[in-house]
């Protein structure tokens, strides 16, 4: 059996803006699903779904109001529903996305994180109340697909226990991770979290069989080796494509 999915990241509403001043997705992030359909149609494949790996948004802002503090000028999250995720789930595609470290900047007296909240929402992500817990710990859930374990671990794999709780018992079963920091060591931005912390997670899926783990973060679309796993980032201006066959890797590319 072969099929294929599609890694992106960091469409990061806000970070670009119009001649208005409005806000929009970052360019090259664009009509994603007329892009794959024009894409699956020329190659005579289907693709299942996208993952998207976090910045959804500049600063996790969504325009409400808490008595007199209104949580940014503009809608961000709305306008990612409704220019990214949306335009591909209307297009036959489901999404599948992790936080980033630009959705968590959300300034008190607005204690809770609308973007954790629609991770909630969507996937039953782990979640809760930014004033009096770690966003670190939320973002995190899982799915399965084709017999292929996907499991998201929010801007980075910081709930370890959440981590172990949830592996499986099998570990020989194929496992795809997605979270948002980069992870390789020397790479731009990938000190946003520390080499423990990296080896920590390592020591844990080590013995499992990982089949990718998929990254966003610094803005770039590119495959590296990390520990012997292939790590992927689709934050560019190109798309990956991947395509699993018989539980396997088959071939990586970008589109």
């Amino acid at each position: 059996m072969e099929w294929y999915f599609i890694f992106d990241g960091d469409p990061q509403i806000g970070l670009e803006k119009d001649n208005n001043g409005y806000p929009k997705i970052r360019a090259n992030k664009e009509n994603i699903g007329e892009k794959l359909n024009k894409y699956s149609n020329d190659n005579n494949i289907k693709i299942d779904f996208v993952i998207c790996a976090g910045d959804l948004t500049q600063g996790g802002k969504d325009a409400k109001k808490i008595l007199f503090y209104k949580n940014g000028e503009y809608n961000e999250l709305g306008i990612f529903i409704d220019k990214y995720y949306n335009n591909i789930k209307n297009n036959g595609y489901n999404v599948y996305c992790c936080p980033g470290n630009h959705d968590t900047y959300v300034s008190f007296p607005y204690f809770w994180k609308p973007v954790f909240k629609f991770l909630k929402d969507k996937y039953d992500a782990t979640y809760g109340l930014g004033i009096f817990t770690n966003w670190k710990n939320y973002g995190y859930y899982k799915f399965e697909h084709n017999g292929v374990l996907f499991m998201s671990l929010g801007v980075y794999p910081y709930n370890l226990s959440w981590i172990r709780k949830n592996l499986p018992k099998d570990n020989t079963k194929p496992i795809i991770i997605f979270y948002h920091y980069n992870t390789i060591i020397g790479e731009p931005y990938s000190d946003w979290w520390s080499n423990e912390e990296k080896n920590n997670f390592y020591n844990i899926i080590k013995e499992f069989n990982i089949l990718m783990i998929i990254n966003g973060h610094l803005h770039s679309s590119q495959k590296d080796i990390w520990n012997g796993i292939p790590i992927v980032k689709g934050s560019g201006k190109e798309l990956g494509l991947v395509k699993i066959k018989d539980n396997k890797i088959s071939e990586i590319k970008f589109i």
